[in-house]
């Protein structure tokens, strides 16, 4: 990585309320805050209710949003990743503008204790990712040694989502 060392600040905090609205919904809001050397500000705000529409049984919804924050590899690699002494070379380098990578997740949940014994968690989820990492190839050019290097770029150029369920069933 170039250059070799790095000195960098992270100041982090947490905030977080539970409100009662009535005796069977309650919401929880929170967020993390913090402040980096690699993407600044980040904001990750979370939202969840939860109903108890009777004794041993809670439904449950959530947003929330969270980040990924670049490392130094991101923003300080440079290494050749075909053999350096060809011609070309292919050659990884930072950005310095890489952002965060983004997700804003949604779930609800349905909890349920019949019995003693015998108890069922279902929740579904939907995760929306944005400013995803990708790997880009930028203009060639001639380096101090005469050698044509392809430059590879790391840039937030992809965006994904999943979806799914999950299941837990304790006995």
């Amino acid at each position: 990585v170039e250059p070799e060392k790095s000195t960098d600040q992270l100041f982090s905090g947490f905030v977080q309320d539970q409100i009662s609205l009535g005796p069977k919904i309650r919401v929880t809001l929170g967020t993390k805050l913090e402040h980096n050397d690699f993407s600044g500000f980040e904001f990750q705000p979370s939202l969840r209710m939860a109903w108890l529409p009777r004794e041993n049984h809670t439904l449950w919804a959530a947003i929330s949003r969270a980040v990924r924050v670049p490392t130094r590899i991101e923003r300080d690699i440079a290494i050749d990743i075909t053999d350096p002494a060809g011609d070309p070379v292919a050659r990884w380098l930072g950005n310095e503008d890489f952002e965060s990578e983004l997700l804003v997740a949604y779930e609800i949940g349905d909890r349920w204790q019949p019995l003693d014994t015998l108890s069922f968690d279902l929740a579904l989820f939907y995760n929306d990712y944005d400013r995803l990492a990708s790997l880009e190839f930028g203009e060639p050019f001639i380096d101090t040694d005469g050698r044509t290097v392809i430059p590879i770029t790391g840039e937030n150029l992809t965006a994904g989502r999943t979806y799914g369920a999950e299941l837990l069933v304790e006995w």
